[in-house]
């Protein structure tokens, strides 16, 4: 090629491996300023080139963004002999006819704008700032009438809405980039390129910035400097630990009277349940979890109590109570005479069968502040032992969820609303209702230990009277 056609463009080992990835969808990056952005863009121009007559997408979550990175990387790197830009729509013609086009989505709305389409080669910049929603419509319009090979590649960085989703589609499974799985619901090869801040040409370029993450707080160190999924800027949970996982055990045969569920129902998310144990130190043990989209609430509730009758710890026995999100307790009217509300679904449910007929179903304290608060504190360390832990194997997909809720930008006190903030919110019930019964069970062993003490000693006064 003519010197005058030379893309500006060398790329580092890490970005290599992700323009050479044959997968159906590969995420790059992890941390920060490996040259993602960059990586990803010049992708976007290869395919082009590639594949004349060809149309990539690349998207941001703003124009705003789009054009302070992808366009600005475009317009620096690519050689203008090789395309003609439009300000106006956004889109470079490059010279072999294929049109690389720069377009944002901020939401699921925008995603739709392209449901219909044909797109072969799809780029999204900071994956983590969108929904699964919206990338999962995006990824339907993934495919190529024209023969066109068909491939989705994305960047991001831990932390953001979507965070958790992220994560357990590419990073989970993956093994945090060992290998590549196949997705069995699309057949799609799914790849995860770890890089962090080393992998970039801020090394050698800018080794003063790369200093200043290496000096940042532990917190915002492992985010930052080494792309750690678990702990990322605005996380809620930042206490969960590898002391809050236990092996699973056998539960004491008298045990029933300190088993309890916590439940939150999603007609348009997750249903989450949990089932819990306090023992007698006061030690909260959430034992299993249940998630689940759509259905109705007799299939979750039955699910639900096929998933307790069936537990080997615990040797199906029924919790005590059940503490439900109070909401889900207001009747609907369906008819002159007939009130029903979602509450009523489950316990049928329970009430139909012999073992669960005693369950009582009870309103959860719902104080958001009050709840984040305990649940903070119980999952922390004290005196080197959290509160809370939980059964390993049993409650992995429930503890992803909760630990990506975000802080609350209008009150730091809570979780924002956001996706997996359903499972943080059954427990927040849980651990609510757990600390309270623990209390109340201590109380009560108090009043029986005074009590025998009290006979104890009208026995001796009986003896010496005698």
């Amino acid at each position: 090629m003519d010197k005058e056609k030379e893309i500006d463009y060398m790329p580092r080992p890490k970005q290599a491996a992700f323009h050479t990835s044959k997968a159906s969808e590969c995420l790059f990056g992890g941390a920060k300023s490996p040259g993602k952005s960059c990586a990803l863009t010049m992708e976007a121009v290869q395919y082009a080139i590639d594949y004349p007559g060809s149309t990539p997408y690349l998207f941001r979550q703003t124009y705003d963004d789009l054009e302070a990175n992808l366009i600005q990387e475009f317009l620096r790197r690519v050689p203008a002999v090789l395309y003609k830009y439009d300000a106006t729509r956004h889109d470079a013609r490059m010279f072999n006819g294929s049109v690389i086009k720069f377009r944002y989505i901020s939401n699921s709305r925008d995603a739709f704008n392209y449901q219909g389409r044909s797109i072969p080669w799809i780029g999204v910049d900071e994956l983590t700032q969108h929904t699964e929603e919206a990338i999962q419509v995006l990824l339907s319009c993934n495919r190529s009438a024209e023969g066109f090979p068909v491939r989705f590649r994305a960047t991001a960085n831990p932390g953001g809405i979507g965070h958790q989703w992220v994560k357990s589609r590419y990073i989970v499974p993956t093994e945090s980039g060992k290998h590549p799985y196949t997705d069995n619901s699309t057949g799609n090869i799914v790849q995860f390129i770890p890089a962090t801040v080393y992998d970039g040409v801020l090394v050698e370029k800018d080794p003063a910035y790369v200093k200043r993450l290496e000096n940042l707080p532990e917190t915002e160190k492992q985010a930052y400097l080494y792309g750690n999924w678990d702990i990322f800027e605005g996380q809620f949970f930042s206490e969960f630990n590898d002391l809050n996982i236990e092996k699973p055990f056998e539960l004491p045969r008298d045990c029933q009277s300190r088993l309890f569920g916590s439940l939150d129902h999603g007609i348009t998310h997750n249903t989450s349940f949990g089932l819990w144990y306090v023992d007698s130190s006061a030690h909260l043990h959430r034992l299993f979890s249940y998630s689940a989209n759509g259905g109705t609430a007799g299939g979750h509730a039955a699910a639900i109590w096929d998933m307790i009758e069936s537990f080997p710890y615990t040797r199906g026995l029924f919790p005590s109570e059940i503490y439900f999100d109070p909401s889900i307790a207001t009747k609907e009217k369906l008819s002159d005479r007939f009130f029903r509300s979602i509450l009523d679904e489950y316990t049928d449910i329970f009430e139909a069968k012999e073992h669960s007929r005693s369950v009582a179903f009870l309103p959860a304290n719902n104080r958001k502040i009050d709840g984040c608060h305990l649940m903070r504190a119980a999952l922390a360390p004290t005196d080197g032992q959290p509160l809370l832990t939980y059964f390993d194997r049993y409650n992995s997909e429930s503890v992803l969820r909760v630990k990506g809720v975000l802080v609350d930008k209008n009150n730091p006190e809570i979780y924002a609303k956001m996706d997996g903030d359903d499972e943080a919110d059954e427990w927040r019930y849980g651990v609510v209702a757990g600390v309270t019964k623990a209390a109340n069970l201590r109380a009560n062993a108090n009043r029986k230990e005074a009590s025998f003490l009290l006979e104890d000693n009208k026995l001796e006064m009986g003896y010496a009277l005698a």
